[in-house]
């Protein structure tokens, strides 16, 4: 359970009949995720900043962690319009000469900065967005909303990275920390691409 003590190494050794130096990597590893914790002279234990949440793109972030009975806040971190980059315009399967709009979002969770949510999105069809107050209305629903359109899946990858400078400021981790970097092109049910985030 979150913030519970966990058994020591030789216990969990004996417990999974393996070897003292498997099970400490293994913890060093949960450790460096920030899974687990530790307290010099105490132990190590569950740390209790954890939020449970599907990956997928294509799901509410807001939504979902409201729901399950945390308190989350949005910050805009930048906003802008500018020129595609030839990636960006591929996945959104948009004309070289494309403007898309970038929104980048900082996701809290009780009080504490869990996600760093950048989306781009056509010019063209999504312009009134940038008069939507998306740090209280979902960024989903903008996009079903003015584009008349219902998200019907999305396909997403995820890749673990270290995070950048910037990034970690902004998440109050340090340099260097893991990070998950969660990837996805959202559709429509006849197969057109709405926004990439």
């Amino acid at each position: 359970r979150l913030g519970e003590q966990i058994p020591s190494e030789l216990e969990l050794a004996e417990k999974f009949d393996t070897t003292r130096l498997t099970v400490h990597k293994g913890l060093e590893g949960l450790v460096q995720q920030g899974i687990l914790f530790r307290q010099r002279g105490k132990g190590t234990f569950v740390n209790e900043n954890l939020w449970s949440y599907n990956l997928s793109t294509i799901l509410s972030f807001s939504s979902a962690l409201r729901n399950s009975g945390y308190k989350v806040e949005t910050k805009i971190i930048r906003t802008t319009i500018s020129p595609g980059t030839q990636d960006v315009l591929e996945k959104l399967e948009l004309p070289s000469d494309s403007q898309v709009i970038l929104i980048s979002r900082l996701r809290i969770v009780d009080d504490i900065p869990a996600a760093i949510h950048t989306s781009y999105l056509d010019y063209s069809i999504y312009s009134s967005i940038l008069d939507v107050d998306l740090t209280k209305e979902s960024l989903l629903k903008a996009v079903e909303t003015i584009g008349s359109v219902k998200i019907a899946y999305s396909i997403d990858s995820v890749n673990a990275e270290l995070v950048s400078s910037k990034d970690a400021k902004r998440l109050q981790v340090s340099l260097g920390s893991p990070v998950l970097n969660v990837e996805g092109v959202a559709y429509s049910e006849i197969g057109d691409p709405l926004r990439l985030t």
